[in-house]
């Protein structure tokens, strides 16, 4: 903040702070499993990129 004004700013998907857990949610995870865990935590790959 600069003068009560936001001087930058950063816009991300909040569900990727899951994704450390996602890794280690998967890491015993059967592979049948996979999709079902990622959307769980609302991840998907359309909002990787922003």
């Amino acid at each position: 903040m600069e003068g009560g004004a936001v001087r930058a700013a950063h816009a991300r998907d909040p569900a990727l702070a899951h994704v450390a857990a996602l890794e280690h949610v998967l890491a015993g995870a059967d592979a049948d499993d996979v999709a079902m865990i990622v959307r769980s935590f609302g991840l998907s790959a359309a909002a990787a990129d922003l």
